[in-house]
């Protein structure tokens, strides 16, 4: 029987650094990018649609920050791991 793969949704502003994820992602066969989100609302989304058991959380949004992203996905599905990348601001 296969192994299941870890289903991934990146979550990034920047489409080229969205890209670089995905691409870098798809290098390991264990993972698998299941969705891409550009805001902070998609991203939110796309995690309570799949119910992605890991997500890639990278997301400073005018109107939602990465940390609000998180808090807000915690609560909706509480089993995803977030992965965030750069800086977030503390709080």
């Amino acid at each position: 029987m296969a192994k299941e793969k870890h289903r991934i949704v990146i979550a990034e502003d920047y489409t080229i650094l969205r890209e670089g994820l995905r691409s870098l992602i798809y290098t390991y066969p264990d993972f698998d990018v299941i969705a891409e989100a550009g805001d902070a609302h998609e991203a939110i989304m796309f995690v309570e649609k799949f119910k992605a058991p890991s997500g890639f959380d990278g997301l400073i949004h005018a109107r939602m920050n990465g940390m609000d992203v998180i808090r807000e996905n915690r609560k909706r599905v509480p089993e995803t791991n977030i992965v965030v990348h750069g800086d977030l601001p503390q709080g």
